[in-house]
C-alpha cells in the first residue's frame, strides 16, 4: 500500500469516526432535551396540584368561617347540628 492509499484510508477512517462522534453528540443532546421536557412537565403538574390543593384549603377555610362546621382529620367537613 503506497502513501496515497494510506492517507486516503486514514482520512476515510477519520471521517467515519467524526460522523460517529457527531451522531453520539446529537443523540446525547436529544436525550438531555427530552429529559428537560419531562422534568418541566412534572414541575408544571406539581405546581398545578399545589395550586388546586391551596384552592381547596381556601374553600374549606372560607366554609368553616361562614358556617359552624368542623374540619376533620380525614379531610371531611362535619356540620354541628346543635350549634348554639
Amino acid at each position: 500500500m503506497n502513501y496515497a492509499q494510506q492517507e486516503e484510508a486514514i482520512l476515510r477512517m477519520r471521517g467515519m469516526l467524526e460522523d460517529e462522534t457527531a451522531q453520539r453528540k446529537a443523540d446525547h443532546q436529544r436525550m438531555i432535551a427530552d429529559e428537560n421536557k419531562r422534568m418541566a412537565r412534572e414541575k408544571r403538574a406539581r405546581e398545578q396540584a399545589q395550586r388546586e390543593d391551596e384552592e381547596r384549603t381556601n374553600q374549606a377555610e372560607t366554609t368553616l368561617t361562614v358556617h359552624p362546621e368542623e374540619l376533620q382529620m380525614d379531610g371531611t367537613i362535619r356540620r354541628n347540628m346543635f350549634a348554639d
